[in-house]
């Protein structure tokens, strides 16, 4: 999802993602250089290696990881963003209304919605 106040980026560059082992590597992914001792260490040792944002293989995921205190910043400010409603959750509006999960962030029950729960969970 692009920032909504943001330009379309100009050029693209590829996010750096560690190697894997070529025989255990389709199976595990990154996970052997990740480990279960000191996986913070392990995330860490990368971000020095590959940048403050870099790619890991998990079995049956693919996580972007984002270290910096200024990208995540960036990532975490809620004001850049829209909120997306996906084509199942825009039939349900045909019927149901502009509840939480299908009113578009610019309508007034959404944001009745957001000021109700995001103390909590901030």
């Amino acid at each position: 999802m692009r920032p909504n106040n943001a330009a379309p980026p100009t050029t693209t560059q590829a996010i750096p993602k560690p190697p894997t082992d070529p025989i255990v590597g389709p199976l595990v992914g990154n996970a052997l250089q990740i480990g279960v001792e000191a996986p913070v260490q392990a995330f860490m040792r990368l971000a020095a290696e590959y940048g403050p944002i870099y790619q890991i293989q998990l079995p049956g995921s693919s996580p972007i990881i984002v270290s910096s205190y200024a990208l995540v910043n960036g990532i975490c400010d809620q004001a850049c963003y829209d909120k997306f409603i996906h084509a199942p959750l825009a039939n349900i509006r045909d019927f149901a209304g502009d509840g939480l999960f299908t009113a578009y962030t610019e309508e007034p029950n959404w944001h009745k919605a957001h000021q109700i729960l995001m103390p909590p969970l901030a």
